[in-house]
């Protein structure tokens, strides 16, 4: 599979190393990870300063983590996804 960035929500299920780049600022309202196999799972993301965006780390159930409300997103980085899929969802 390959990050999907055609709609909403993006879809990524591999780290990207470079920045996706937009042309201004895009307004996010969430982020999930799901489908990530361990505990010890974990995903990281930046914008395009290494400023951390948000982070989550697998549950011992494998269920679903929601990020809180996030808001203006210059740029995006996914730094680290060991596993799994994350979505942005945004407005």
């Amino acid at each position: 599979m390959a990050n999907k960035l055609g709609s909403n929500p993006w879809v990524f299920d591999t780290a990207a190393p470079g920045v996706i780049q937009f042309q201004s600022d895009i307004r996010g309202a969430h982020f999930e990870y799901s489908n990530y196999t361990s505990q010890a799972s974990n995903c990281v993301i930046k914008d395009r300063n290494g400023k951390v965006v948000w982070s989550a780390t697998g549950k011992a159930d494998l269920s679903l983590i929601n990020s809180h409300t996030i808001e203006w997103l210059d740029g995006l980085v996914v730094d680290t996804l060991t596993d799994g899929v994350v979505r942005l969802y945004f407005s």
